[in-house]
């Protein structure tokens, strides 16, 4: 899709699939905090015009979403709508995270993510990390409200890229209190290393309870809509360590009704 702003343009690679043995579609749609659809109360980030990009294809791609927007062209709803017609699930992805690296504000300066250092994951030192944190309550309110939006489109699900962004949670004030209640205060989690198993479970089950509102809210907002629940998928990494350093613990979630899909 990085190639057109038609019906057209994005008809002829949605075409590619049909017939074929594949399920369904993945899609990019939101970046961060940022969707690449209508949301109320939500404004799209607008680069400047003399912005520096490490690629042409980001900026081509950046200006073409723009266009879109003035027009009034919802991408969404037009591959929505592009596979049902070819039988074809839609899912809508997400790169999990806010910033790039630092300088912050230089990269990616969203009206919610400028100067707001408080919602930042922290490295051990307290440093805040390229990284906006799901232990925080309006980091989760934020990505709520995309996906009450999204869900009224009748998506069949939404996919977490987590290797874009992870690990959403490091060592905030929640991960911290949270350690203390399951462990006591003699061992400080910051001297541990985010794959040891105790930091490990923190993390996890703070990130599975925004899963557990991100569920509420979605299937809340599709009834509404009249539409089937959408579906949670999740991407998945290749090693132990990987797993436990982003703070992943599918075993946990699948049990608990939280992940639906896992893209190992």
């Amino acid at each position: 899709f990085y190639g057109g702003n038609t019906a057209k343009d994005f008809a002829e690679d949605v075409d590619v699939y049909r017939d074929t043995d594949f399920r369904g579609i993945y899609c990019e749609f939101v970046h961060g905090d940022q969707p690449k659809f209508p949301v109320p109360g939500i404004t799209p980030y607008s680069p400047p015009r003399n912005a520096l990009y490490p690629h042409p294809g980001y900026e081509q791609y950046q200006r073409r979403t723009e266009q879109m927007r003035r027009e009034g062209f919802d991408y969404l709803r037009v591959v929505r709508d592009l596979t049902r017609s070819a039988g074809l699930e839609l899912y809508v992805s997400q790169r999990m995270s806010f910033v790039a690296q630092p300088p912050f504000e230089d990269i990616w300066k969203t009206d919610f993510n400028r100067g707001k250092y408080a919602d930042f994951c922290r490295h051990p030192d307290g440093r805040p990390a390229a990284r906006m944190s799901y232990a925080k309550k309006p980091v989760q309110d934020r990505m709520l409200q995309i996906y009450r939006a999204a869900a009224g489109y009748g998506i069949d699900g939404i996919h977490l890229i987590t290797i874009r962004g992870g690990p959403m949670v490091m060592y905030e004030k929640e991960m911290l209190e949270r350690f203390r209640e399951r462990f006591g205060t003699k061992v400080d989690p910051r001297k541990l290393p985010l794959h040891e198993e105790r930091v490990w479970s923190v993390r996890a089950e703070l990130f599975g309870e925004y899963l557990r509102r991100l569920r509420a809210t979605m299937h809340q907002a599709a009834r509404v809509a009249g539409h089937k629940p959408p579906l949670i998928s999740m991407h998945g990494l290749c090693t132990q360590m990987a797993m436990r350093t982003f703070g992943l613990d599918f075993k946990s979630w699948a049990q608990q009704g939280l992940v639906d899909r896992i893209v190992a």
